[in-house]
């Protein structure tokens, strides 16, 4: 039970520290406005409204790839549940990343629509990688 704790615990924080991380290195290719502040709701929206497709792509495919190594490290370390895992990370990054966007209601809609489909089958593939991943490994043991 401890085990499976921590596995969960773990794979939330691998998860949300390689979004962080995917989303910093996003803003470096798009960069705010040097007077820009993130406490200004109206600059916020502005920016918001004004970043290229591709900043929204990226900033998908990080979420996804967040989803995705959450479930792998949850797969890794836990001995049992791991499908469980898997769809437990995925539903809660698709909450957070729900509450993200009621926050930040500024996104445009079809970010809003496939930001919020990407986490729960990300983390899906990232099960079935490590269970895939697990087996071809043991198979060539043989």
């Amino acid at each position: 039970m401890v085990r499976q704790l921590f596995a969960l615990l773990l794979a939330l924080v691998v998860g949300a520290v390689s979004i962080s991380l995917l989303e910093n290195a996003a803003h470096l290719l798009y960069p705010p406005p040097a007077d820009f502040d993130s406490r200004d709701l109206g600059q916020l929206e502005e920016l918001l409204k004004n970043l290229p497709f591709t900043a929204y792509i990226l900033l998908i495919l990080a979420h996804a790839i967040g989803s995705f190594l959450a479930s792998w490290t949850a797969y890794k370390i836990s001995r049992t549940d791991k499908m469980h895992h898997a769809l437990l990370l995925g539903v809660m990054f698709t909450l957070g990343g729900i509450s993200n966007l009621f926050a930040l209601p500024y996104h445009p809609i079809w970010f809003a629509v496939l930001d919020s489909l990407v986490y729960l089958p990300l983390a899906y593939l990232g099960f079935r990688f490590s269970q895939r991943a697990r087996t071809s490994f043991s198979q060539k043991d043989d």
